[in-house]
C-alpha cells in the first residue's frame, strides 16, 4: 500500500503541474487571442497529436509493463525501441507533408503546426524516458524534468505575451520548453537508472515494431478516435468554431488528470499481479475501477451542472457557445473514466489486440457520425458523435473484460454510489435557477455520501489515517 500511496503522491504532483501549466496557456490563448487564434492552435496540436502517436506506438505502456514483470534485457529492449520511434519519425513526417500539402491551409496555419510537430517529438522522446521511472516505481523522478517543463513555458508565454507577440511565438515557447524537457528526462534516466549506450539497428527496429504491433495499432486508432473530430470541425467549419468546441474539450482533457494518476498507480501492480497472484488481480482491479468510476461521476456532475460559470469565468462571455458543448462533453467525462479500469485489464492480460479492435469499431463509428453531424450541427454535432462513439468503446471494454475474467470489476457499494450521484444530478438539473453556491455545496454532499458508501472499511481507516498525518504536520 505505501508503494502505490507513494506512486499516487509523485503521479498528482507530476500531473497537477502539467494540468496547471497547460491550462493557464489553453485559458491565456482563448481569452486573449481570441477564439479564430485559439482555434488555429488547438488545430496544431490536434494533427500533430494524431501524428504523434504514431511515434509512440504504444511503447510508453509497454515498457511499464514489460519492466514490471521483467527487468532482465532492459538496455537492448530500449535501444530498440529507440530505433523504432525514429524509424516512425521520419515516417510520420513525411505523411504529414503529404496531409498538409493536399489539406492546403494558409501559410501561417501550416507554419504553426511544423513547429507543434517538431516540439511533439522532443516531447514523446522525453515521455518515453520518463515511462522507465515509472516501470521501475521511481516515479518521483518523472516528476522533476515536468517541473521545469512548466515554469518554462509559462514564463516564455507570459513574457512572449506582455511584448504583444503571436499564436506562433507561443508555439515557439511551446517548443523550447519541450526541448529542455528532453534534455532533462533524458539525463536523469542515465543518472538514475542505467547509461544508454545507444546505437540505431533498423532490424532491432522492425523487430521492436513487429512485437508491438498490437499496442502501435491501438494506440494510432485511438489517435484519430480522440482527435479527428477536430480536424473534420475546421474542415467543414472553420477555425472559430474549433476554438468554442476546443475550449470546452479542453476542461474535459483536464479532468483526465486524475484518471492518469490513478491509472499511474494502479497498473504497474495489477500488471505485476496478473502474473503472479491472481487474487490481488482481481481485488486491485475492483478498486482501481471503483476509484475511476467514482471520480468520473464527480467530475461529470460538476461539470453538467456548473457549465455556465466554468465557461464565462474562464473564457469570457465570447464563448457563450461553449457552455451546452462542455454540458454535452460532462458525459464524455463519465464514459472515459468508466473505460480505464477495463482497457488497463485488457492490456495486462496480454489481449492489447482486442482493445485495438474495440478502438478500431469505435473509430469507424466516430468517423460515420462526425462526417454526418458536423456539417449540420457543427460542434453540437461533434460532441453527440463523441458521447455515442464512447459509449460504444465502454461497452465492448466492459464485454471484453468480462468474457476474459469472468469479473464486472463493479461492486455493488460502487453501484449504488453511482446512482447516488445520478440521482442528486438529475434533481438538481431538474430545479434549475439555483445559485452556484448551493449547487457546489449540493455536489459536495452528495461526492461525501457517495464516498462513504462505496469505499470500504479499510480505506476509510487509511483515509482517515492519512488525513490525520497532513493536520498534524500542518
Amino acid at each position: 500500500m505505501s508503494s502505490l500511496l507513494s506512486n499516487s503522491l509523485f503521479s498528482s504532483i507530476t500531473l497537477g503541474l502539467r494540468f496547471i501549466s497547460n491550462a493557464i496557456l489553453f485559458v491565456i490563448i482563448a481569452r486573449y487571442l481570441g477564439a479564430e487564434e485559439f482555434g488555429k492552435f488547438t488545430l496544431a496540436i490536434s494533427i500533430t497529436g494524431i501524428f504523434l502517436v504514431i511515434v509512440d506506438y504504444g511503447f510508453n505502456m509497454q515498457i511499464v509493463r514489460d519492466i514490471a514483470t521483467d527487468r532482465n534485457n532492459i538496455s537492448s529492449l530500449v535501444n530498440s525501441i529507440i530505433s523504432s520511434k525514429l524509424i516512425l519519425s521520419v515516417i510520420s513526417t513525411v505523411v504529414l507533408v503529404v496531409v498538409l500539402y493536399f489539406i492546403g491551409y494558409p501559410a501561417k496555419t501550416m507554419l504553426i503546426i511544423w513547429i507543434a510537430w517538431i516540439a511533439m517529438l522532443f516531447y514523446s522522446f522525453g515521455q518515453f524516458c520518463n515511462s522507465l521511472f515509472r516501470g521501475f516505481n521511481k516515479f518521483q523522478f518523472e516528476t522533476y524534468p515536468t517541473i521545469l517543463l512548466n515554469i518554462i513555458q509559462i514564463v516564455l508565454v507570459v513574457i512572449f505575451l506582455i511584448c504583444g507577440l503571436s499564436t506562433l511565438s507561443i508555439m515557439i515557447a511551446y517548443l523550447i520548453s519541450r526541448i529542455v524537457y528532453f534534455i532533462i528526462s533524458f539525463s536523469y534516466v542515465r543518472l538514475k537508472i542505467m547509461r544508454i549506450s545507444y546505437r540505431f539497428s533498423f532490424g532491432d527496429g522492425l523487430r521492436s515494431l513487429r512485437e508491438s504491433l498490437p499496442f502501435g495499432i491501438h494506440t494510432i486508432i485511438s489517435a484519430l478516435y480522440f482527435q479527428i473530430d477536430t480536424v473534420l470541425l475546421s474542415y467543414f467549419k472553420g477555425d472559430i468554431e474549433v476554438g468554442y468546441y476546443q475550449a470546452a474539450m479542453r476542461l474535459v482533457l483536464a479532468t483526465m488528470i486524475l484518471s492518469d494518476i490513478i491509472s499511474a498507480a494502479f497498473f504497474p501492480i495489477i500488471a505485476k499481479s496478473s502474473v503472479y497472484d491472481k487474487a490481488t488481480f482481481e481485488k486491485m482491479s475492483v478498486k482501481f475501477n471503483k476509484y475511476l468510476i467514482l471520480s468520473g461521476c464527480g467530475f461529470a456532475s460538476v461539470l453538467y451542472l456548473l457549465a455556465e460559470p466554468i465557461i464565462l469565468s474562464l473564457y469570457g462571455n465570447a464563448y457563450h457557445t461553449s457552455i451546452t458543448l462542455l454540458q454535452l462533453l460532462s458525459i464524455v467525462v463519465l464514459l472515459r473514466f468508466a473505460g480505464g479500469a477495463y482497457a488497463a485489464v485488457i492490456t495486462v492480460t496480454d489481449n492489447q489486440g482486442l482493445r485495438a479492435a474495440g478502438v478500431f469499431v469505435s473509430l469507424i463509428v466516430n468517423l460515420m457520425l462526425n462526417y454526418m453531424l458536423i456539417p449540420l450541427y457543427g460542434a453540437s454535432g461533434a460532441a453527440i458523435s463523441s458521447i455515442i462513439t464512447h459509449l460504444v468503446l465502454v461497452t465492448m471494454y466492459f464485454v471484453f473484460t468480462f468474457r476474459l475474467t469472468g469479473n464486472t470489476l463493479l461492486s455493488k457499494r460502487c453501484s449504488f454510489a453511482v446512482l447516488i450521484i445520478a440521482t442528486h444530478t438529475l434533481v438538481l438539473s431538474s430545479l434549475g435557477g439555483i445559485c452556484n453556491y448551493l449547487t457546489s455545496s449540493a455536489i459536495l454532499v452528495s461526492m461525501t455520501l457517495a464516498l462513504y458508501i462505496a469505499l470500504e472499511y479499510d480505506e476509510k481507516n487509511n483515509l482517515l489515517q492519512a488525513a490525520r498525518k497532513c493536520i498534524l504536520r500542518v
